[in-house]
C-alpha cells in the first residue's frame, strides 16, 4: 500500500485537540500511474528535494497548499513532464499565499506560484481548466483521482508517480471524523469508501500535499481541489483526506493571475 506523509504543526481549538505528529497530507493504498494521464501535476521541490505536489493551471502560473510554500520562493522550484520527481526544472519566482491563510486552522489553504517559462511547452505537461458555472459542491460519492510522490507505507519514497481512486464523502460525514469547527464550507473529504470508519485504505502522505484533485461527476470541469490535510497514513482505517475547494478561491485565483474564463 502507497502513502503519502505530510506531518503539519497546529494549534486546534475547541472541542478537537490533534497532535501535530498525528496531522499528515498523505496517498495511501496507491499504485504506479503515467504522467501522460496527469499532464497538470508537478513535483514542487526545495533545495533539489521533493516536499509537495501542485497543480498546474496556466503557461506560468500553479496552485498548491500554502503550507508548502509558506516559508516563500527561496530555493523553491517545480519540475514538470516526468513520471518521476526528475522532471524539466523551472526556478518559482513567486510564492502569493491566500491573505486568509490560517495554517493553525487550516483555512483557505491554499497558493499560487510563478514561473517566468512557459510550463506547457514541457513534453506530456499541460494546464488543468479552473472551476467555472455555478457547480459550487463537490456531489457526495463523486469519482476523484489524489495523486503524487509522497512517502509509501514502508517510509520510502516511490520512484513514480502514483495515484489513488477515491469518492468525495459529504460534510455531514467528515465531520464525524474531525470537529465540526475545522470542515469548513470551503473543504471537502475524499475517501476510499463511505464506510470510512473501518475500510479507508486510500489517504494522503508526507509529499502528496498541495497536489492537484479532480473529481469527476456531471457540472464539475477543470481542478476541484488541491490535497491540504488529514490523520493517517496506513494501508487501512485512515481518516479521510481534507481537500481545499478550489471553486472557493477562483475569484481570487483569476484576479491575482489574469486567468479568465474559457467562454
Amino acid at each position: 500500500m502507497r502513502c503519502i506523509n505530510f506531518f503539519l504543526l497546529c494549534a486546534l481549538t475547541y472541542h478537537a485537540t490533534i497532535l501535530a505528529s498525528d496531522l499528515v497530507t498523505a496517498i495511501a493504498g496507491g499504485h504506479d500511474t503515467q504522467i501522460s494521464r496527469h499532464r497538470g501535476i508537478v513535483s514542487l521541490q526545495r533545495d533539489g528535494r521533493h516536499i509537495c505536489g501542485a497543480g498546474l493551471i496556466s503557461v506560468n502560473w500553479l496552485l498548491t497548499s500554502a503550507k508548502c510554500v509558506a516559508l516563500g520562493p527561496q530555493h523553491l522550484s517545480v519540475h514538470a513532464g516526468s513520471n518521476t520527481t526528475d522532471g524539466t526544472r523551472f526556478e518559482v519566482e513567486k510564492v502569493i499565499l491566500h491573505p486568509d491563510y490560517k495554517p493553525a486552522a487550516h483555512d483557505a489553504d491554499i497558493a499560487l506560484l510563478y514561473v517566468k517559462e512557459n510550463i506547457t511547452d514541457t513534453n506530456f505537461t499541460s494546464a488543468y481548466l479552473l472551476p467555472y458555472g455555478k457547480t459550487e459542491e463537490i456531489p457526495e460519492e463523486a469519482h476523484c483521482h489524489l495523486i503524487g510522490w509522497g512517502k509509501l507505507a514502508n517510509g520510502s519514497y516511490p520512484r513514480d508517480l502514483q495515484m489513488g481512486y477515491v469518492i468525495a464523502l459529504s460534510r455531514e460525514v467528515c465531520r464525524k471524523h474531525y470537529s465540526q469547527e475545522l470542515i469548513t464550507m470551503d473543504m471537502f473529504c475524499v475517501a476510499s469508501n463511505l464506510n470510512t470508519l473501518d475500510h479507508n485504505t486510500i489517504a494522503a502522505c508526507q509529499g502528496d500535499f498541495g497536489g492537484p484533485v479532480v473529481c469527476y461527476a456531471t457540472g464539475l470541469v477543470g481542478i476541484q481541489g488541491i490535497a491540504s490535510w488529514g490523520m493517517g497514513c496506513r494501508t487501512t482505517n485512515n481518516k479521510p483526506t481534507v481537500i481545499t475547494k478550489v471553486y472557493s478561491y477562483v475569484k481570487w485565483i483569476r484576479n491575482v493571475t489574469g486567468i479568465k474564463e474559457p467562454f
